[in-house]
């Protein structure tokens, strides 16, 4: 069995890499439809991916080492996770504690994204870091209260023992599900909390120093990182069951990722100290929450 959960890893790690850039062509052709624009092809982050990764990296006078290795980390970090997480197939690797190793390896994806935005010592780099990391600290702590939640409900560390959370309906469960698709559309850095690259004012954030194979690897994970926690999310509904992950992940996840992208068309971006004020609101309920849990153990 253990050959098999690894080959099933492997080919969702495959399906996560190929749908992530879809998924996203597909939400901007829908935004642009939104907005009365004919929009690109569904295909077009792929077009611009192959074009960025044929570019040469660029050459600052930044750290190169850190400048560039942070993105390269963050994404074997979720390449990683993507071996363990469910996604077509209803399998994947794990071990006892993956569960605390899934958390650890997507927060740490994206703090090695933002230390190489520091890292290049351009001033519109460093605020649209500092804001990320303030959003991610943040929106970060209710996840880890979501995932504690969850392993106390079902009494285990391991992903695959996890996974359908819904098996135990209790009201702690469903409150904390219905935070967890808040917190992952928080994730997402989609409007209004799209605060990191601020492009009216920060021209891309920290972001702006990469070009080239770089920059393609950052829109690369960036497209990853929002595969695998819709992933997550509709793991924690639906069951291990090869049906309902060949064909009802697939829907679910399109679905999802279509109904955020007509939310954030409709929204403008807040200011940081508003959005950090909606997500703390968020961690004093999930406080509650658990609490709640505990009462019904």
């Amino acid at each position: 069995m253990v050959w098999l959960n690894t080959l099933y890893g492997v080919l969702n790690a495959c399906f996560i890499l190929l749908v992530g850039p879809l998924i996203d062509g597909v939400e901007r052709r829908i935004r642009a439809r939104l907005q009365n624009r004919r929009g690109p092809s569904i295909l077009q982050t792929w077009y611009d991916l192959v074009k960025l990764f044929r570019k040469r990296a660029a050459r600052t006078g930044v750290p190169l080492t850190l400048f560039r290795l942070s993105v390269y980390t963050g994404f074997a970090y979720l390449l990683i996770v993507s071996l363990f997480i469910p996604s077509i197939l209803c399998g994947g690797m794990g071990f006892f504690g993956d569960l605390i190793l899934f958390i650890y390896l997507l927060s740490s994806s994206k703090v090695f994204v933002l230390i190489g935005g520091y890292s290049s010592g351009n001033p519109y780099a460093s605020i649209g870091s500092t804001r990320e990391v303030s959003l991610s600290m943040a929106s970060e702590l209710v996840l880890a209260e979501i995932i504690a939640l969850i392993a106390l409900s079902r009494n285990s560390l391991l992903l695959n023992s996890v996974f359908p959370v819904t098996a135990v309906l209790r009201p702690s469960v469903l409150i904390g599900l219905g935070i967890l698709g808040i917190i992952t559309y928080i994730e997402h850095s989609r409007l209004p909390f799209e605060i990191g690259e601020a492009e009216p004012e920060l021209a891309g954030g920290y972001t702006i120093e990469y070009a080239g194979r770089d920059l393609g690897f950052i829109l690369w994970s960036n497209t990853i990182r929002r595969a695998l926690l819709t992933t997550f999310l509709i793991d924690l509904i639906i069951p291990l069951d090869v049906f309902y992950h060949l064909v009802i992940y697939p829907v679910l996840l399109f679905s999802i990722m279509i109904v955020f992208t007509a939310i954030e068309t409709a929204c403008g971006r807040l200011r940081i100290d508003i959005s950090l004020k909606h997500v703390k609101k968020l961690s004093y309920v999930m406080w509650g929450v658990i609490l709640l849990a505990l009462i019904g153990y």
